[in-house]
């Protein structure tokens, strides 16, 4: 990528089968994926992520609380998030690395 430029990319998927309370009835998969650009020496941070973005994770599950079963179609959760992350005060210490803390660490 370029200088500055990252690129997440997160695969995932859910096999049929038994899952604490529920059972899902067919499988599922996703692909979530973020780019993001730094400026201002890693000060300031742009994302923009989009989640699940073949809108496949849709599965069929039965959920079972004590007396009750629920057949559920899970909803699909296809969404996009832009963010802006600013580092306030990011100065770096000037005591780190210093050993300022030796001192006491040898008279305990």
């Amino acid at each position: 990528m370029p200088i500055g430029f990252g690129l997440d990319i997160d695969l995932g998927a859910d096999t049929p089968g038994d899952n604490e309370n529920a059972y899902v009835a067919e499988g599922c998969w996703y692909a979530n994926v973020g780019f993001y650009k730094s400026f201002f020496d890693e000060r300031l941070i742009i994302r923009l992520q989009a989640d699940d973005l073949f809108n496949s994770s849709a599965a069929m599950a039965v959920l079972y609380s004590g007396n009750r079963v629920m057949a559920v179609n899970q909803e699909v959760r296809r969404s996009i998030a832009l963010t802006l992350r600013y580092k306030f005060n990011a100065t770096k210490s000037k005591y780190k690395g210093t050993g300022a803390g030796e001192s006491q660490k040898s008279r305990m």
